[in-house]
Order: structure tokens, then sequence, then C-alpha cells
């Protein structure tokens, strides 16, 4: 079964603003997404297991613990990159999506008057996706990686220890992140769209910006094609007095694209060769052989840890992976398979 959340991430990230998110929002229990926060993706989300970047006794990390022999992840320097206004367009959507008219025949570079108003796309795929902003996306990045590196190399196996032994969530390796960055928003509105051809129209309609009126429901619908599956959401939600109160101090909470680290081990065999002789193998290395990849489009890089066994690799996702089917969208994960394999 097609998920929204695989649709959406698989078109939108090749913007290269990082993964992109289904469900932006902050976390109840956690809280929102910070740097140094290490956890997965579930359903479009990113789910909280603890902060690296706390102390053991920090809120944040209390709610269900921290690994055993915890060390917070203090980089020496400061090497935090900001950039407010980093997106400023209230229009992100895939390539295969193109902008064609306003409902009334407006030019679609006229600001909307009505509430029923109606952006029209054309879509030249089976599939498509759009994020709609009403105000600007920002920016921040650890820019650390040597160091982030170091870190997960020491510490990973305790996560992974942490999050499937005491925690029993049952995850892969390569399934546990390490946020390095994000891009948050204030409200947002995003939709996925699949079916059975190309060349259908998706409709969307409401008073979510860039739409210039605030009334009528967000909606959105695909029509000139078969078998349309059209899935949206947006927020967050508020009343309509928090709406009207904090108008002017929205706080910028809302995750709509995330950088992060990700890491997996195999063990080197020794190989067997035939000769004369006794046939004694020499004893297999405890330490496995790493590969850390990240998610932030950086070019190619290869570097040897202290341990000679152990190897980190950095790889752009999009030159490897780029997924055929709408199974579990992981392209980071797909390249650490690929990594290990050759």
């Amino acid at each position: 079964m097609v998920s929204a959340w695989d649709i959406y991430a698989e078109q939108l990230v090749t913007l290269g603003y990082g993964h992109p998110l289904w469900v932006p929002e902050p976390c109840v229990e956690s809280g929102e997404i910070c740097i140094g926060d290490v956890g997965y993706l579930r359903a479009g989300g990113f789910r909280f297991i603890f902060s690296s970047m706390k102390e053991q006794d920090n809120p944040r990390n209390t709610r269900v613990g921290v690994p055993q022999g915890f060390q917070p992840f203090r980089p020496p320097g400061h090497q935090l990159v900001c950039r407010p206004n980093e997106i400023m367009q209230g229009q992100l959507h895939s390539a295969n999506l193109r902008l064609t008219t306003l409902s009334g025949g407006v030019s679609v570079d006229a600001p909307a008057t009505s509430g029923n108003a109606i952006l029209r796309y054309h879509c030249s795929d089976s599939s498509g996706a759009i994020l709609l902003l009403k105000r600007a996306g920002h920016y921040e990045l650890l820019d650390c990686r040597l160091h982030i590196k170091t870190y997960m190399l020491e510490h990973f196996s305790r996560w992974h220890e942490f999050a499937n032994g005491d925690l029993g969530i049952g995850l892969q390796e390569k399934e546990i992140l390490f946020v390095s960055g994000f891009i948050k928003t204030t409200e947002w509105a995003a939709a996925a769209v699949r079916s059975g051809g190309s060349n259908g129209e998706l409709s969307i309609s409401g008073g979510f910006l860039p739409l210039a009126s605030e009334s009528g429901e967000f909606s959105v619908s695909m029509t000139r094609c078969d078998s349309p599956a059209v899935f949206y959401r947006s927020g967050p939600t508020r009343s309509e007095t928090e709406r009207l109160t904090s108008e002017n101090v929205a706080a910028s909470d809302q995750c709509i694209f995330l950088h992060y680290y990700k890491m997996k081990s195999r063990i080197i065999w020794p190989t067997i060769r035939a000769a004369a002789g006794p046939h004694n193998l020499p004893p297999v290395s405890e330490d496995p052989e790493h590969d850390i990849i990240d998610n932030l489009g950086l070019e190619d890089i290869e570097s040897t840890h202290d341990n000679p066994d152990v190897c980190i690799s950095f790889a752009l996702t999009s030159r490897v992976c780029q997924s055929s089917t709408f199974q579990k969208f992981d392209p980071v994960g797909c390249l650490l398979d690929y990594i290990l394999e050759v």
C-alpha cells in the first residue's frame, strides 16, 4: 500500500533542502526537534529517543532515560550555521508539477483575493508533491562532521542496544539517526498525490497562503487521471483565538526538512585460502567496519579512523539510490546497504 509520507519524501527530496517530513509538528512528549537529537523516522515524522547534547538529568532525557555510559556531545568551537529566511518562496513542489492558473483566469503571479481561489497544477508523472509555506523557512546546521563521526563511532553501539534492549523499539542500525540540522517554519500545508497515469490536474483550494484570504478549508483534489490517491494535511492546529493573538509571535517550530547522519556496521570476516599444512583460522576481528553517511548532499568522502579496520564513508544520497517503487522511502539507508555490499 502506498503511503503519503513516502510519496512526499521521494518527490521533494530532490529539492536539496534535506529529508522532507510529512509530519513537521513537535512531539507532544519531547517537544520540537533539536540538533543533537537521536531518534528514527516513522510514518513521515521524527521519533525522539534522547538528546545527545543535553545532560542526563535534562527533562528531555529523563522521560525514558539515556544509553549506558552516556556522555553529552560537546563539539569544540562554534560550528552552528544559521540562515534565517533560507526558503522565501511560498510554494515548493516536485519537478513534475507545473503551476498553470488561479481560478477565474487570474495570472499565477497575481495575489488571490477570494477565499475560494484555486491553484491548479499540471502533473506530468504519476506522482507529485507540494509544500505551501505561510512564512519563511529558517535553516540551522551543526557543521562539524568529523566530530560527529568520531562521537557516533564511540557511542553508536550503545544507542542501538538502548533502543532495542531497554526501549524494545526494534530498530535496525541504519534506522537510527543523529539530527545535524533542519529547516523550520511557522505554518505549512502539504500534499502528495499518486495516480494510474500522467497528465493529471492537481487543484488546491482554501485559505492557506500563498492564497491571500484566510477563509475556507484547505483541500486538494486531482482530476483527468485514473484512480487518483490524494493525501493532504496542514498545521499546526490552532484555535481561532490562538491564531488571532499569536499571529505576530508564532514560533518557527515546525520541522519541514531534516538533516541527519546514519551509521551501519559489519564484521570483516577473514579470507579462507586453501594451502598445505594445518587449517588454523586467525581469530575473527572484534572491530566491525563502519559506514557513516549523511543526507546533506555533500561531496563523496572516505576517511580512515584510528583503527585501520574502520572506514567512514560519506556520499551524496541521490547519486546512488533513487527508489523505483513506493516501498519505505529511505535513500540514506539504501546507500548504507549499497556501501556494505561492494
